[in-house]
């Protein structure tokens, strides 16, 4: 899990591009376990920072799984600018409508 999420080269350097972009402050070495490394991130994290790092982690396992399955390795500089698109519509979405009041189709109606 390290390896897949820190210390790969590739992935260091999606690190490093995102840490210069938001100025995220997460120590990425040394550690006893990511498990660790992730509630220690998370205790201190404002919620916008906790966002950041959930985003980057998605996507760093999304790219991993799309190699996996047969998909061209993509250059870390484009995940960082999708991981940026992602945090930048993450970050600007207040207006989130509240479908609390929304009508719930009733039961007997026929489809």
């Amino acid at each position: 899990m390290a390896h897949a999420f820190i210390k790969c080269q590739y992935v260091a350097e999606i690190w490093r591009e995102m840490k210069k972009w938001c100025g995220i402050n997460c120590k990425l070495m040394p550690f006893i376990s990511p498990k660790q490394w992730l509630w220690e991130f998370l205790a201190n994290a404002s919620d916008e920072e906790a966002t950041i790092l959930t985003l980057i982690i998605w996507h760093i396992w999304d790219n991993r799984n799309g190699v996996r399955n047969g998909e061209n390795i993509v250059h870390p500089f484009r995940i960082v600018e999708k991981i940026k698109a992602y945090i930048q519509v993450v970050m600007h979405c207040d207006d989130v409508p509240d479908f609390s009041n929304r009508c719930e189709p009733n039961a007997s109606t026929k489809r």
